[in-house]
This record gives C-alpha cells, sequence and structure tokens, in this order.
C-alpha cells in the first residue's frame, strides 16, 4: 500500500511538473511577440477593402486615460463617406518596405476599423528607429516618425503604406472633415 501511494504521489508530481511547462512556454511565446522586429514585404499586403464592410471606424489618442476622439458609423452618411475616403486610401497606398517594431512608440494618434467579419485593423503613423551610443557605453533609441507613411495591421499582417492623405487625416486633418 505504501509503494502504491509513492507511485500516486510520483505520477502527481510529473503531471504538474509537465502542465507548468506547457503554461511557461506559453507566456514566454506571448512576451516575444510584442517586441517582435518584422520586416513588411510584398507577401504582407493585405487584400482589398470595401467600405460597405466596414461596422466603424474609431480615433484613438493613444494616451490610455483618454476615450476615443472620433467614431465613424457605418450606419451614419456623413461617417460613412468618411469610411469611404479612408478606405480608398488604404487601398490605393503604395505597400513599402520597413522595419518595424511592433509596439508603442509614445502615444501616437491611431485608428482602430472594425470589420463585419471580426477583423479589427489598426493604422498608426510608420516610425523608423535608430539606436546610438553615447559616450558611457549606454545607448539611446529614437523613433521618429515617417512622414506621408503608415503602419497598418490588419489580422496578423502588417504593412508599411506610403500615403499622404491617410497619414495627413490621422495626424488631425479628420477635424476639418468632421467639421461639417
Amino acid at each position: 500500500m505504501l509503494w502504491g501511494d509513492y507511485l500516486k504521489k510520483l505520477f502527481m508530481l510529473i503531471l504538474l511538473a509537465f502542465v507548468a511547462l506547457i503554461v511557461l512556454s506559453a507566456c514566454v511565446s506571448q512576451s516575444s511577440k510584442s517586441v517582435k522586429v518584422m520586416e513588411t514585404t510584398a507577401s504582407a499586403q493585405i487584400p482589398e477593402l470595401f467600405a460597405e464592410d466596414v461596422v466603424s471606424l474609431q480615433l484613438l489618442s493613444g494616451f490610455p486615460s483618454v476615450e476615443g476622439l472620433k467614431a465613424f458609423q457605418q450606419d451614419n452618411s456623413n461617417d460613412f463617406q468618411q469610411i469611404t475616403k479612408v478606405i480608398g486610401w488604404l487601398n490605393s497606398a503604395k505597400l513599402t518596405h520597413g522595419e518595424t517594431i511592433i509596439a508603442k512608440h509614445g502615444y501616437p494618434k491611431t485608428m482602430q476599423i472594425n470589420f463585419k467579419n471580426g477583423i479589427i485593423a489598426e493604422i498608426e503613423p510608420a516610425y523608423k528607429c535608430s539606436i546610438t551610443t553615447n559616450a558611457d557605453g549606454s545607448g539611446t533609441k529614437t523613433c521618429p516618425q515617417v512622414e506621408n507613411e503608415v503602419l497598418l495591421s490588419y489580422g496578423s499582417k502588417y504593412s508599411w503604406l506610403k500615403s499622404p492623405e491617410l497619414y495627413t487625416w490621422l495626424q488631425g486633418g479628420w477635424k476639418q472633415d468632421n467639421s461639417n
């Protein structure tokens, strides 16, 4: 009987260790994705988008404590005109090549587009990051925005796009369109 209790405890210990290993590997896998560096290529291009497939388009300030700046709804005719304009700019944007760190740099204005199929697209300014080594050996990372270029995440695809109209609209041009 003593030997049976020992085997049960050993089995439970091995099972617990196995479960812990699976949980830890999932955590490591998830954390490495949040700072993944990737190169956007033509294979990352998204499919053609249609304004009719959009449920809403939301502008976000980027600051954690600030709610969205403006929401455009498909069922509002004035909002739908803005959605159509944005989707047109996305479809006509030129795919460019750029290294992108998948994370926020400061608190940029971003745009979130909710599609009827459940996919959420996010658009933010594109950044070119560089690291310089200081005299004391430490490093300084700077990530200025790339004028007229945006980063689009659509599902699991990332595209670096050149679209002066979309970049300007995201930086505040939407306010003039919204004043009508």
